[in-house]
């Protein structure tokens, strides 16, 4: 069993890293038998406080994963960025830490879920404001050692709030809620102009090169995001030399730019854009050709 505690004494025994009674809150573990009696507890952390969410027993080595939020910057919890990251530990089966990852930006990170994918875990928040809006969602594909692979943000010009993810198929679905009447992946139909937030389901068929961290030497596609668009699209390119073009359905050329190294990230304004399919094609000094589809509404 898993939770977050502030308590020092009575069942909760594992205190002994704690320098004095005046730490926040930390997570809290405990194994019961089957008459539940308790095996053993243990306490994980810093000074600051950490909340957990969601934690996943992981069969193939008999080790616990756990996804929660930190707001400490000493002890257990090494490489905070700030402001509150995502935490995620993975113990032995009785309850040793194994490793420590914090996930996040120096902006405002909240983490909920956590899931097994087949060569590692997916670790699933929220982060504020994100790059699309004022709060979106935010995945981390993780390896069996709790090193990042890929990231990702999604969600609408308005607020996000991730609640869980877990495997479907081939990819993941991930919930929360949301009052974002367009998300980067799609149309929220059912949300009602004017009310607080309407659930939502994506499913994540992969996890591409993220627009935050992304691994610019290695990106081999054209990222646009938010898709669909209203006033503005960012448009994320390999780390190479060369050209873009935005064309209309009718094939006008709308946008065009030559492209150096530097050029990771473009802003592009497309207010006075009309509303319907658009078509970004990319080429590369080295005649490497890429395509991508914007749809503005």
């Amino acid at each position: 069993m898993v939770g977050s505690s502030w308590s020092r004494d009575f069942d909760c025994n594992d205190t002994f890293w704690h320098p004095n009674v005046g730490c926040g809150m930390d997570y809290f573990m405990f194994r019961l038998e089957n008459n539940g009696n308790i095996l053993w507890d243990s306490s994980y952390g810093g000074s600051g406080n950490e909340w957990i969410y969601g934690a996943v027993l992981d069969s193939r080595d008999s080790s616990i994963v756990i996804n929660g939020s930190t707001y400490s910057n000493d002890f257990m919890v090494t490489g905070y960025h700030g402001n509150g990251d995502y935490w995620v530990i993975k113990t032995d089966k009785n309850g040793k830490l194994l490793w420590q990852k914090c996930l996040g930006d120096s902006l405002l990170q909240d983490a909920y879920g956590i899931c097994n994918t087949q060569n590692g875990y997916m670790a699933y928040g929220s982060t504020g404001p994100g790059s699309i809006g004022q709060t979106d969602g935010w995945i981390f594909q993780l390896d069996m050692l709790g090193n990042s692979i890929t990231n990702k943000q999604f969600g609408g010009l308005h607020y996000e709030d991730p609640a869980s993810i877990l495997a479907f198929k081939n990819g993941f679905i991930a919930t929360g809620a949301s009052n974002s009447l367009y998300f980067t992946e799609g149309k929220n139909i059912s949300f009602l102009p004017g009310a607080d937030a309407d659930a939502y389901f994506t499913y994540i068929s992969n996890v591409p090169c993220e627009v935050r961290y992304v691994n610019y030497n290695t990106c081999k596609q054209i990222i646009a995001y938010p898709n669909p668009i209203y006033d503005k699209v960012n448009i994320l390119l390999p780390n190479k030399n060369g050209n873009i073009v935005i064309k209309n359905y009718f094939g006008k050329n709308i946008y065009q730019r030559k492209i150096v190294e530097t050029d990771k990230v473009l802003d592009v304004n497309t207010t006075n854009w009309s509303k319907g399919l658009y078509i970004i094609e990319w080429i590369d000094d080295d005649g490497t050709f890429l395509t991508n589809k914007i749809i503005i509404y």
